[in-house]
């Protein structure tokens, strides 16, 4: 099995970093996330499959006072899911857009400052999966609320590196629509409310670089 994931996370944030006001009211942030992720898998050449993917989030945020940033963001995703022998393929993508508060708090003259950050936004989901005798489309609508802690430190004027948990903490509200086709379709409807946390760094630890740009 050969396993390839890597995540590049780069932003540009804003403002003057100083050891007591880690960001300047008045500042403006500038900035986005990118990430791809290909897996192949290889079972002693009877099946193999390859699954691949990649996301983008680009964000604008602006500081309405000392260490307290508001803002939104974009985010789009895409996977593809191929096997071989072609039992089925499948795909998925995401799309939405959210409003962000994000509270720094300087631990002392370090360089390190702790941050919590709340989201509000909406996402639409889709996936489509067809075989030989199946075809499966889902279609869902979300509202999500998350919370999110992160740490940062200062490198110099212009950079900061950045690391979270993303999605600690996720309530949701959605609806969705499916319709199966095996022989006949068939259509499917549902609503409902989530609450999920999680601690697992190897699916919600974070790591980047911010730019930081004055004022």
């Amino acid at each position: 099995m050969k396993k390839l994931n890597t995540i590049l996370l780069t932003g540009i944030l804003f403002v003057t970093v100083t050891t007591q006001a880690q960001v300047k009211q008045g500042a403006i942030m500038l900035g986005g996330d990118f990430g791809i992720s290909s897996e192949k898998r290889d079972n002693n050449s009877a099946f193999s499959s390859k699954q691949t993917g990649f996301s983008i989030t680009p964000v604008f945020g602006y500081a309405v006072k000392d260490n307290l940033v508001i803002g939104g963001d974009l985010y789009y995703s895409e996977g593809k899911y191929d096997g071989t022998p072609p039992a089925y393929d499948n795909k998925n993508s995401y799309r939405g857009a959210g409003f962000f508060v994000r509270h720094y708090r300087a631990l002392g003259h370090s360089g390190f400052s702790l941050f919590v950050q709340g989201r509000i936004g909406y996402q639409h989901y889709r996936f489509t999966q067809t075989g030989t005798t199946l075809v499966d489309d889902l279609k869902r609508n979300e509202l999500r609320t998350t919370v999110n802690p992160g740490l940062t430190y200062t490198i110099n004027k212009r950079w900061q590196f950045e690391t979270g948990l993303s999605n600690l903490l996720v309530l949701s509200a959605y609806s969705q629509k499916q319709t199966i086709s095996a022989g006949s379709p068939s259509n499917y409807t549902a609503k409902g409310m989530n609450l999920i946390g999680s601690i697992n760094p190897a699916t919600n630890l974070y790591v980047g670089l911010r730019f930081l740009l004055n004022k």
